[in-house]
């Protein structure tokens, strides 16, 4: 057996561990216990010398109430009366609450104490001094309240303050009864520092039983690290404490194991001395293998480089031919574009048709519109002529009664003539008569030349008519023809438009046929880069199976070594 190894020295024991485990939560408890106990203490205390405090304080203004009728006034001299009754120096009543209560009784009246117990730091009576501002303030408002901590002339006292009040509830001083807080916390210290005591004791008693507990499991736990250690130096033949396996808890259940351990370790040992010799001829069996597999994986490896180079032709052919086809579609997609564009130019050639026969056929409308308007104007030109020619007659049957009214007139001026002073009357309307006739024939003259240039008007107008219609006959012969051509027009745009829709129909089933030829194409790029890439990774992994099998032959030789010389280390293990 070798030398055991020198153990570490530690700090932190597994013992040491325990104890620790164990007494850090006691002390944490003890000291919660002794914080929280002092303080519960010292909130009772404090409670009940608060009810001990109010109790004085009203007992004392009730006193007061019963003993002096009236209200709390100051006279002109400044002494303070109740009922009529000095108070302001008589402190019988306080001093005697004092004797008997050991408390300190102080009466506030405007913001002064009017009678009080207290003594300053000389040994002189506190009477006459001020109030702490905000303490006599809260006692104005009507409060009554509780301080533990009142620092008065060097001492701490515990106070409780009351309103004095008048009869109808006006608040005109203050009550104060404080009680020496130094005896009380002493007191409060006593009993805590009693209770830290047996806090201790208890925790010291602790520490020795956890001691005492761990001291034990210790050496059982030294025991079991022994029995393992010497199972570890290959002694398998040492027998192990009764008293250790018997115990009924874990630390037991642990020994048991280890020496559960040390019969598998046992069997395990045999079994492996029995089976190192076989272990060799494996060995030497599986080297002739890994040599015979090595030139069958070289046979496969010269294979497959020829299946690799014929995948990477086949690859290259492929790729060409998917350019090729790309071509071809490319070709396909130019002339479904340049087919596109002639459907576009066919869609605009026929709107355009359409709105030409739109236009012409509203021309010809308005043509038909106005060879009637045109007829209609020569007809009203004709009617014209024919009552300019009425007037004409007219007028020339005015200018004859004219003439003829002339005459009458000069042989009616004849005839005045001839009466004397009595035609002179009948003169005068003849002239009148014969100036209408001159006036008549005159007008008559003017309205035939009118009417002479209104019939050479009239005749030129019938003219023009006649030219206007001539003219628009042959452009409605025009509009004929020009209908004609624009049908015929129309029939070869729609026949090239349906030529145009057959060839991209045509176009379209190409199309469809350089996808799926592009497709398949593509598809058997795909195949022949995975047959490419599988045998390359058959390639690759035939030539690291070849180095697996290099690695196997020389993982035999070594394994060979190896059960060599486990044979001869399992001599050390003592059975």
């Amino acid at each position: 057996m070798k030398n055991k190894k020198k153990e570490k020295k530690r700090i932190f024991t597994f013992s040491n561990k325990i104890l620790l485990l164990c007494i850090a939560p006691m002390v944490i408890i003890c000291v919660l216990i002794t914080f929280f106990s002092r303080q519960s203490l010292t909130d009772s205390v404090e409670n009940e010398i608060e009810g001990a405090l109010e109790i004085v304080a009203i007992s004392l203004d009730e006193t007061y109430s019963n003993l002096y009728k009236g209200d709390y006034e100051q006279d002109k001299s400044g002494r303070v009366t109740k009922g009529g009754v000095a108070i302001s120096k008589n402190s019988q009543l306080i001093d005697g609450i004092k004797e008997h209560t050991d408390f300190e009784i102080t009466l506030y009246f405007n913001e002064l104490r009017l009678l009080t117990t207290l003594k300053r730091e000389t040994g002189t009576p506190a009477t006459g001094t001020e109030a702490d501002p905000e303490v006599y303030e809260r006692i104005m408002r009507g409060d009554s309240f509780f301080r533990p901590d009142v620092s008065l002339y060097g001492k701490t006292y515990y106070v409780y303050y009351q309103p004095l009040c008048n009869q109808d509830g006006t608040v005109v001083g203050g009550i104060a009864v404080a009680k020496d807080a130094s005896l009380v916390k002493k007191s409060i210290t006593a009993q805590t520092r009693r209770i830290t005591i047996i806090s201790i004791v208890l925790l010291a008693i602790t520490c020795v039983v956890i001691v005492l507990l761990a001291s034990r499991t210790v050496s059982v736990m030294k025991a079991i690290k022994q029995f393992l250690a010497q199972l570890a130096e290959g002694e398998f033949r040492i027998k192990p404490a009764q008293k250790y396996l018997s115990r009924n808890d874990e630390l037991g259940d642990i020994f048991t194991s280890s020496v559960q351990l040390q019969n598998e370790l046992c069997k395990i040992v045999d079994n492996i001395k029995s089976s190192s010799s076989d272990l060799i001829i494996s060995a030497d069996q599986l080297t002739d293998v890994a040599q015979d597999t090595r030139s069958t994986v070289d046979s496969v490896c010269q294979s497959m480089e020829g299946i690799t180079n014929a995948s990477v032709t086949q690859t290259e052919e492929t790729t060409l031919a998917i350019g090729n086809v790309g071509k071809i579609g490319e070709e396909i997609g130019y002339i479904s574009h340049i087919m596109d564009s002639l459907t576009h130019h066919a869609e605009q050639m026929s709107d355009a048709e359409q709105a030409s026969e739109r236009i012409i056929r509203e021309l010809n409308n308005s043509n038909v519109e106005t060879i009637t308007s045109i007829t209609n104007v020569a007809e009203q030109i004709n009617t014209l002529h024919a009552s300019v020619e009425s007037i004409q007659a007219a007028i020339s049957m005015i200018q004859s009664i004219a003439e003829e009214t002339d005459l009458l007139s000069l042989n009616a001026n004849i005839e005045a003539a001839r009466a004397g002073e009595a035609g002179r009357g009948f003169s005068v309307v003849a002239t009148q008569i014969s100036k209408l006739a001159e006036q008549s024939n005159t007008t008559a003259e003017d309205v035939e030349n009118i009417i002479a240039n209104i019939v050479t008007e009239s005749d030129r107008m019938v003219e023009v008519m006649a030219d206007v219609t001539d003219k628009i006959n042959k452009q409605q012969a025009m509009l004929d023809e020009t209908m004609s051509k624009s049908n015929e027009v129309a029939h070869g745009v729609h026949n090239s438009l349906e030529d145009i829709n057959s060839i991209r129909g045509k176009i379209d089933v190409l199309s469809q046929s350089g996808d799926a030829i592009q497709s398949i194409v593509n598809k058997l790029a795909e195949l022949s880069e995975q047959n490419e890439s599988s045998t390359q990774d058959t390639m690759n992994s035939a030539l690291g199976m070849s180095d697996t099998m290099n690695s196997l032959e020389n993982s035999s030789e070594k394994l060979k070594t190896l059960a060599k010389e486990l044979d001869e280390t399992l001599v050390k293990f003592k059975i």
